[in-house]
């Protein structure tokens, strides 16, 4: 891997002096590895998410089955 694995494209405008119309950074590392591997990254990022959604949902549902989805998320 190279030691800088994050590279920023900046895109300006040539008439003007600080013309910057845009920017993108470009993750090396990814497109090195691959496709399926970032599938499982975002995959991983988004259960986290609605996870704390669900939690966040069950923060005042006191049933039995409501106290046992709080314990599962919590584990």
């Amino acid at each position: 891997m190279p030691y800088d694995w994050k590279m920023v494209i900046n895109i300006r405008d040539k008439g003007l002096r600080d013309g910057l119309i845009g920017s993108v950074e470009i993750d090396i590392e990814d497109r090195l590895i691959g496709e399926p591997t970032l599938k499982e990254r975002i995959g991983y990022m988004v259960k986290l998410k609605l996870c704390d959604a669900e939690k966040q949902y069950l923060k005042f549902e006191y049933s039995a089955a409501a106290e046992s989805r709080k314990k599962f998320l919590n584990s």
